[in-house]
């Protein structure tokens, strides 16, 4: 009967009450959705939990029901407890991949190291090609270049960042003729006598166990699992574009690996926003 009724009623309608009606059935439904949403994510359950709970044990208990949980998992906590101030990597201060070492600048590796980067940041021929200008590995840092190794080595050693440290990038492999030739030239006769003459393999693996860089770890903060790198800096041989750019993109890989297994939860990269290598890189490797 009512149904019926209402079913007459509808040509009738006008504009103002199809407003009312489409307006209650849109607060009904909306109603319907928070109760279904309240059930189905538990708090229905966990009020009855708490009262029973304060049925039970009375405020006390119900206070501590309700205290604020940490916002950090108990693991990372704890690790946020036990990182030192100053960071560390590897279990000896290093680490090694494929094609570099990371190896820290102290008062023990300082004397060889520290000669071997002023050679491979002072412009001159020497270390994988001629003479360049030092202002293509300062131009986009805050120090350098080094008048000398002296200064270079009170900078780097010394002066040290604070709640940070300084790393030197030591080449791990060199590039065998064998795998020169079967990467880059094939069975071009032209390109092989290039690679012969113009490369010898000697040329190519003068480089091992040498230190051709550097990078920084600073701004470390262990209550927050943050940390920072920043203040990379490599001979132009290795930049990225060259043929092996392969060796700075892995040394982030390794920092980032040692770091996140140390449970830090973000690791920032500081690059200046007008140097295009380090901008490419940091895309590349998926910083935003």
């Amino acid at each position: 009967m009512v149904l019926t009724t209402l079913i007459h009623l509808l040509p009738e309608l006008s504009y103002q009450h199809w407003g009312i009606i489409l307006g209650c059935v849109v607060y009904a439904a909306s109603l319907g959705v928070v109760g279904v949403l309240f059930v189905a994510g538990g708090s229905l359950k966990r009020l009855r939990e708490q009262e029973a709970l304060l049925k039970a044990e009375g405020a006390v208990g119900l206070r501590r029901v309700l205290e604020p949980r940490p916002m950090l998992y108990d693991e990372l906590l704890k690790a946020s407890r036990c990182l030192p101030a100053v960071p560390t990597i590897g279990l000896r201060g290093s680490l090694e991949g494929k094609f570099v070492r990371l190896a820290v600048l102290d008062a023990k590796t300082r004397k060889n190291i520290v000669r071997q980067l002023y050679e491979a940041s002072n412009g001159l021929p020497g270390l994988l090609g001629s003479a360049y200008d030092p202002l293509t590995v300062w131009r986009y840092l805050p120090f350098g270049p080094f008048e000398t190794e002296q200064p270079m080595e009170e900078f780097m050693v010394l002066k040290q960042p604070t709640y940070g440290r300084r790393f030197a990038l030591v080449r791990a492999k060199g590039m065998k003729a064998c795998e020169y030739l079967k990467r880059w030239c094939l069975f071009d006769l032209y390109a092989i006598c290039c690679c012969i003459f113009l490369h010898p393999p000697l040329k190519m693996d003068a480089d091992i166990g040498k230190a051709v860089g550097g990078i920084s770890l600073f701004n470390n903060s262990p209550s927050n699992l943050k940390i920072q790198i920043g203040d990379m800096w490599l001979h132009p041989s290795y930049q990225v574009g060259s043929d092996h750019e392969a060796l700075l993109i892995e040394a982030i890989y390794l920092l980032l690996g040692n770091l996140f297994c140390q449970r830090y939860r973000r690791v920032e990269w500081l690059v200046d926003v007008d140097d295009p290598s380090r901008s490419f890189a940091t895309s590349k490797l998926g910083f935003q």
